[in-house]
């Protein structure tokens, strides 16, 4: 404790990795720099600069207890950060934010175990399965109360096409399905039977628009969350720019030091919210799963679409959600 290590992180960052993993290390505590003060502030820790002693005092320090901040070999960066064109750029950058969030929790749950004088408690994964059964029987209790619609049996189809693709092998799926189809109970049923069938802990909704966040979430913690009497942990926290963080209610299952688990699902605004200058302890990366995911898309079209053959027979024909 109390060993300023800021810029001796950084300095080893860009070591044994590339320069961007350093912006993690320094601004894990007020945010990520920039690239232009990031290679400003690694001058400053190289030999000659005005933090090279401490940034050698320091990894004296630590490397006696911790040895490992040395690897040997160096670690291995993904394959994919060489993509053409600007994928690899997009995926560095979305690597260095995932990488950004998973340190300042860590940072989180180090320090408040710390100052409590205990382990850093972490809850068991939710249990898939259980909490599939659980969409299953609540789903149909809402469904038998609901007022009847003409494409309530294309909307049990899409359902059941849904289902009977969790049981794929992980990789990339698209549901296709009008405005209207139900895709919400869809896709997070295809979600929590996926990820039970391939021992996967978590699964992650990502929404492009705040207003839509919000409505997927009411759902998913209808479908999902456990009974106001109950004393179990939420298992749908909702992050996003517009969620008021001092909501008791909210704050019940979304805790600094997660006393009692890891969410089954979230609901992130976009995966492209600036995070830069925010110590953002409920980020994406804590919640990502660390297997293969599968991904859902839905692609809105007017209501009206359902009434036309093509639509209905598009349906039928059972390629509203497909492996790609």
């Amino acid at each position: 404790m109390g060993v300023g290590h800021k810029h001796a992180g950084t300095f080893l960052a860009e070591k044994y990795t590339k320069l961007p993993f350093g912006a993690v290390v320094f601004g894990h505590h007020g945010g990520m720099p920039d690239m232009e003060r990031l290679k400003d502030e690694l001058v400053r820790a190289m030999a000659g600069g005005e933090e090279a002693q401490r940034v050698v005092e320091a990894i004296r320090a630590v490397e006696a207890v911790v040895p490992e901040i040395h690897p040997d070999p160096r670690p291995a960066l993904p394959g994919w950060l060489g993509a053409p064109s600007g994928q690899g750029r997009l995926g560095l950058d979305l690597l260095v934010r995932m990488l950004f969030s998973c340190v300042v929790d860590a940072d989180f749950l180090d320090t408040a175990a710390h100052f409590d004088g205990a382990a850093v408690r972490l809850r068991e994964p939710v249990e898939m399965a259980a909490l599939a059964e659980r969409d299953e029987s609540r789903r149909a209790k809402l469904l038998a109360v609901r007022d009847p619609s003409p494409v309530d049996a294309i909307r049990e189809r899409v359902y059941e096409q849904a289902c009977v693709a969790a049981s794929g092998e992980p990789g990339m799926y698209v549901l296709h399905v009008p405005t209207g189809g139900a895709k919400t109970m869809a896709a997070g049923a295809f979600a929590l039977r996926h990820a039970a069938a391939n021992g996967m802990r978590r699964v992650v909704l990502a929404v492009p628009f705040i207003s839509i966040t919000e409505q997927n979430a009411a759902v998913y913690c209808d479908l999902l969350d456990p009974d106001a009497s109950s004393n179990e942990e939420a298992v749908v926290p909702e992050h996003h720019s517009a969620v008021d963080l001092d909501s008791e209610d909210l704050l019940k299952g979304l805790t600094p030091v997660w006393p009692t688990g890891v969410p089954a699902l979230c609901c992130p605004a976009s995966l492209a919210e600036d995070w830069r200058g925010r110590r953002a302890r409920l980020d994406l990366p804590r919640l990502l799963p660390h297997e293969p995911h599968a991904r859902l898309a839905g692609f809105p079209l007017s209501l009206p679409a359902w009434e036309s053959p093509g639509a209905r027979a598009w349906v039928n024909s059972g390629f509203a959600l497909r492996r790609v």
